[in-house]
């Protein structure tokens, strides 16, 4: 078992309270980025998740949880797609904003068709 794994186990006592540099060491040393996040309020005993995540940021090594698209990989906005498509059909824009209430996928799928036959056009 690693140091690492070790100290993820059991949680890193502070002497008084107070912050050492060898506890903020341990904590570093402990920390592996934002899959661990949710676990910060267990790192260090007698510390809320706020605290630990505050000492974390003071140090320079937390790692901000990166949200994660809903329903696909596609970043893309639905008025991405929508003023993607009024632009290949030569379009004022906004002159589709209606289509930006229809799903996502289907814009996606209709802005790529779009693109396939502007390409067959070419």
């Amino acid at each position: 078992m690693s140091q690492a794994q070790k100290n993820q186990a059991t949680a890193i006592k502070l002497k008084e309270g107070n912050w050492s540099k060898e506890s903020e060491q341990a904590l570093q040393s402990v920390y592996t980025g934002n899959e661990m996040n949710d676990q910060l309020g267990k790192l260090v005993e007698g510390k809320s998740a706020a605290a630990v995540r505050s000492k974390l940021v003071s140090l320079g090594v937390y790692e901000k949880n990166e949200p994660k698209a809903v329903g696909g990989a596609s970043g893309t906005r639905k008025l991405e797609f929508v003023r993607g498509i009024e632009t290949m059909l030569s379009m004022k824009a906004g002159s589709l904003d209606s289509l930006e209430k229809s799903r996502k996928d289907e814009l996606e799928a209709l802005a790529n068709a779009l693109t396939k036959v502007g390409d067959k056009a070419e």
